[in-house]
């Protein structure tokens, strides 16, 4: 397994470690997580940031990007910043789904390609 998988695992398996905890002090009245849960959508957001930078396709890459767009949309939508909500907010995914299918239909220039237009350019 290289290090950019075993480092996603390694980040992804440290926020479940981190919010399974934190729910479980809060169920047994240890601590109060109330303004911490306010920012869980950005939890999402790490998942993504970590992904984006881990990626190693132009498939994962995106996944990313809609990992860091939702979570995003969610805090936004979920605490009306700016005064979006929801209702107001929900035809933003139909407009990043286009964009990504748009995305999807230009060529991916492979590696291979990249490094001879390097040799080349030099």
């Amino acid at each position: 397994m290289d290090k950019k998988k075993r480092g996603g695992e390694l980040v992804f398996g440290a926020l479940l470690l981190l919010f399974g905890t934190l729910l479980l002090l809060d169920n047994v009245d240890i601590i109060d997580t109330g303004p911490i849960w306010r920012y869980w959508p950005f939890a999402i957001v790490a998942v993504g940031l970590n992904k984006i930078l881990s990626s190693e396709s132009r498939k994962e890459l995106g996944g990313g990007v809609w990992l860091v767009f939702l979570g995003l949309w969610l805090f936004f939508s979920i605490y009306h910043v700016f005064g979006l909500a929801l209702w107001d907010t929900w035809p933003m995914l139909l407009v990043a789904w286009g964009i990504s299918e748009i995305c999807k239909a230009f060529p991916q220039r492979s590696d291979v390609t990249l490094a001879k237009e390097n040799t080349h350019a030099r």
